[in-house]
């Protein structure tokens, strides 16, 4: 069986879980060859994160994939034919924080970052029975805020994500804040803007020219061996994260 750890594709992908909204990078990924599954808007939600993916839904590995309670049904009935492994969260997301981030953490390695008192119990369940060791981090939004490498580096703007994921053993590239399009807000995250596509490729939603970390970003992935892929010439864009999934022709 075809074994897919959350994040970190060794083998070329070819399917990803991305909120419907974003059809631009669904079709720059179909030209990759990779399918894209989308996921319903959450209505509970408020602006831009009614689409994210990684608000919406959270894969743990293999097919399993937790969805949160609002659009559960919904993504059982599109899907139902799959070869996905739907678990439903014990809660549904609500608009103010910290109750709308209750999946949005972070997994790397044998490692689980949230912050776990607002963390959904059944995905708190899953990794504690898996054998995680689970950090508590300030940072809700810890799978947003973070491009994962591999399984020891990662890609982050936020001082207490680097510093917990430091602590843990994982080299972090710390960049600076914002330059990141995110609408309604401020700006967005890194890791909502990128995919792992490969052991060895990272894609981003947009280009790098605008951030002015674009050298020390290209500098920490050529010293990774991981090659740069940009999904689109136009701005770097956080969409919620491109989920990369197990794939369907191997989930016998």
């Amino acid at each position: 069986m075809f074994t897919l750890i959350p994040n970190l594709p060794a083998n070329p992908v070819t399917a990803v879980l991305l909120g419907e909204k974003y059809g631009l990078y669904a079709e720059a990924l179909l030209k990759l060859g990779i399918k894209t599954y989308s996921l319903p808007c959450c209505a509970e939600l408020c602006g831009e994160e009614r689409h994210h993916a990684d608000m919406l839904v959270h894969h743990v590995g293999k097919n399993r994939i937790f969805v949160c309670k609002n659009v559960y049904s919904k993504v059982v009935s599109l899907y139902k034919y799959s070869c996905f492994e739907f678990l439903e969260s014990a809660e549904a997301l609500q608009q103010k924080y910290p109750r709308n981030i209750l999946l949005n953490g972070l997994n790397i390695g044998n490692l689980f970052f949230h912050n776990l008192k607002n963390t959904d119990k059944t995905l708190i369940s899953e990794y504690e029975n898996k054998g995680y060791k689970l950090v508590n981090v300030k940072q809700g939004y810890s799978k947003c805020s973070v491009a994962v490498i591999d399984e020891s580096s990662a890609i982050t703007s936020d001082c207490g994500m680097a510093e917990a994921m430091t602590a843990a053993g994982i080299e972090v590239l710390l960049i600076r804040p914002g330059y990141i399009v995110l609408e309604e807000n401020h700006y967005g995250f890194i890791g909502g803007s990128t995919v792992k596509l490969s052991g060895k490729r990272l894609a981003f939603t947009g280009s790098l020219e605008l951030h002015p970390d674009k050298n020390r970003i290209l500098r920490f992935l050529e010293n990774k061996k991981t090659e740069p892929v940009f999904l689109t010439d136009g701005p770097l864009t956080d969409v919620g994260s491109i989920l990369p999934v197990m794939e369907e022709d191997n989930c016998s």
